[in-house]
């Protein structure tokens, strides 16, 4: 009975609050506060962020009509906006199920 007190006890801190959670770079700061707690890995974050710039990629072409070539501060601009879509959407999802 005493390990399942733990056991629940190490669940309960292993929980992200999210009033701690950074709102202007809410995706961020959720990726780092569930690599903190253990919930993910180095390797999924990395795995994200190969996502995250294959999106970008997508986004860049679609926004150059198919050219290679874009300012910086324009890829910039697309990949804060993709995070903050991100953010959105991750922000609209009920976390009191368990």
């Amino acid at each position: 009975m005493t390990r399942q007190t733990n056991d629940s006890n190490s669940l309960q801190t292993n929980k992200i609050n999210p009033a701690s959670l950074q709102q202007n770079t809410y995706f961020e700061s959720l990726l780092q506060a569930a690599h903190n707690i253990g919930a993910i890995s180095s390797g999924e974050i990395q795995r994200i962020q190969l996502e995250c710039l294959a999106l970008l990629a997508e986004k860049t072409k679609k926004f150059t009509s198919g050219s290679s070539s874009i300012l910086i501060e324009d890829a910039e601009d697309i990949m804060k906006s993709n995070l903050y879509t991100i953010s959105l959407h991750l922000k609209s999802l009920d976390t009191t199920a368990q």
